[in-house]
């Protein structure tokens, strides 16, 4: 238990999350990054307009560590949203539009985010919010060097609130680099295809996000309409072939226990990573796994 199970110490690189990303856009610069509806972006693309919208939040007052709201639905928009906040030395606050208005209020007013991406321009607690847009397009597309450290933060993620008042959890660039160069080293999941199922506002969407993409693989966006309706999105799933799912236990117990859904469960699926509560892993869910390893 001590020295056996005990022995954790590893070495892992002092780079922020961003700089992993551009390692990978060197290796397959016109490899799709991300798939959107019909739309496909690579990764020199998602790194380019990244770039720019980081040079347009410095333009704009953005500092290291200052807060910058994401309040915008699943979209490519979104993914350059983040990468160009990391980019920019910011930490993402991510607002689930859908969130009651009280809510919202209350995580800009504990935040005070500096500025707010969202779908449209609009003046929230008097916070200026801001939309990607082609004036993004009059900026620089390299890349930034700016003294981004590994214990900056990546984002402020806020609890349920299930307890008492809603809290702020805030990660650094080290410790999403620790869990993702961990999964490499010490798994067999592969990131070739990988859905993006998790709200922004759920941290294990970071972990979709940044799992896929600084490991060369393609992120597969879907919008709230299809992620609602579970026949669709398992379709979906089995039409794109996406290989890696990250679902919660509930839903997954859901679908499981469905006739309607156990009849077209995907089976070019490779990995289903699942957390948060106790899976009973019953004869069928077993006998599925069994299949899509074989």
């Amino acid at each position: 238990m001590l020295y056996g199970f005990n022995n954790t110490k590893a070495i892992y690189p002092n780079n922020t999350i961003h700089e992993l990303f551009e390692e990978q856009v060197k290796r397959t610069p016109d490899s799709v990054a991300l798939v959107f509806n019909e739309k496909e972006m690579t990764y020199r693309e998602l790194n380019e307009k990244s770039n720019q919208f980081a040079r347009f939040l410095l333009k704009n007052g953005v500092k290291t560590e200052d807060v910058v709201g994401v309040m915008i639905d699943r979209s490519i928009e979104m993914i350059i949203g983040i990468f160009g906040i990391l980019k920019s030395g910011g930490a993402c606050l991510p607002i689930d539009p859908e969130y009651p208005e009280d809510r919202i209020c209350d995580i800009i007013e504990l935040s005070k985010p500096k500025i707010i991406l969202s779908s449209k321009k609009q003046i929230a607690n008097k916070i200026e919010t801001i939309v990607i847009d082609q004036q993004i397009e009059l900026f620089d597309s390299s890349d930034l060097e700016l003294n981004i450290q590994s214990n900056n933060l990546v984002y402020i993620i806020y609890t349920s609130g299930s307890t008492g008042k809603p809290k702020g959890v805030m990660l650094e660039h080290k410790n999403l680099v620790n869990l993702i160069v961990w999964a490499q080293k010490n798994t067999d999941i592969t990131y070739d295809k990988v859905l993006q199922f998790a709200t922004l506002s759920f941290d294990m969407s970071f972990h979709e996000i940044f799992s896929a993409l600084p490991n060369g693989g393609a992120l597969f966006l879907i919008d709230e309409a299809l992620r609602m309706d579970t026949l669709r999105l398992l379709r979906y799933i089995d039409e794109k072939e996406i290989s890696t799912l990250w679902l919660p236990t509930a839903y997954l117990k859901y679908v499981l226990n469905s006739g309607e859904f156990t009849k077209i469960l995907p089976e070019k699926v490779l990995h289903i990573i699942t957390a948060g509560e106790q899976l009973i892993v019953s004869d069928y869910l077993r006998e599925y796994l069994r299949k899509i390893v074989l």
